[in-house]
């Protein structure tokens, strides 16, 4: 499965920027969208689902600028 954090700055690339790390305290989370003022826009557990990543990326950050087509 294709890494659904790493895709939405694919789609978004002007809005959302994509940074990996590693957290004290994982809380069972693998991935969290930030809004700019702070706030978490979507967290993802270990399943990822890449639709539910991209409608939180759509409301909180518009439409997305072109598709994407991962390889």
């Amino acid at each position: 499965m294709t890494d659904c954090a790493a895709i939405l700055p694919l789609r978004w690339g002007d809005r959302i920027t994509y940074i990996a790390g590693n957290a004290k305290d994982q809380l069972g989370l693998s991935a969290v969208l930030v809004r700019p003022d702070g706030f978490v826009a979507w967290a993802g557990e270990d399943d990822l689902n890449p639709e539910e990543a991209a409608q939180a990326a759509s409301r909180w950050f518009g439409e997305p600028r072109k598709a994407c087509r991962p390889a």
